[in-house]
């Protein structure tokens, strides 16, 4: 069975382009065959009230998605808050975006990106969550290409 799913941040950004509830667009959604949602662990919203509107409309949250510094820092409490917030949505998975190098050549800011990395996937795991990533298409980054990721 295929399962799409779409980012909530440009279905927010289209309910108040067509000047509609948000609610209402999102019920419309679910009739264009879209099952769930992926949320950015920063820009979501009330998230107590989002997983209720989810769960009436029968909408799932698919992953929820964070950006990290990690060669600036371990972010152990952003790392639990993501997590923390992907198990109160019901959310199996959270992709990290571990970073972007301020200079490719730099072999200390890649490490440290891997190593934050390994360290969310221990944490997420203990926690019963999957940890993905996507080829991020942003040149800066460690995943933009295959040898990348």
């Amino acid at each position: 069975m295929i399962r799409l799913s779409t980012f909530f941040h440009h279905l927010r950004e289209a309910a108040l382009q067509k000047g509609m509830p948000l609610e209402a667009l999102l019920y419309e959604v679910k009739t264009w065959g879209i099952d769930a949602v992926e949320l950015d662990r920063d820009d979501h919203g009330n998230t107590a009230q989002l997983g209720a509107m989810f769960k009436d409309i029968g909408l799932e949250v698919s992953s929820m998605y964070g950006f990290y510094t990690f060669q600036s820092g371990t972010q152990t409490e952003k790392m639990e808050l993501h997590i923390a917030l992907a198990k109160q949505l019901g959310a199996p998975r959270i992709m990290a975006i571990p970073g972007f190098y301020s200079d490719r050549s730099n072999l200390a800011e890649g490490e440290a990106m891997l190593e934050g990395t390994r360290r969310l996937i221990e944490m997420a795991e203990l926690s019963g969550l999957h940890v993905c990533i996507e080829d991020f298409d942003h040149l800066m980054s460690p995943l933009v290409t295959l040898e990348g990721v």
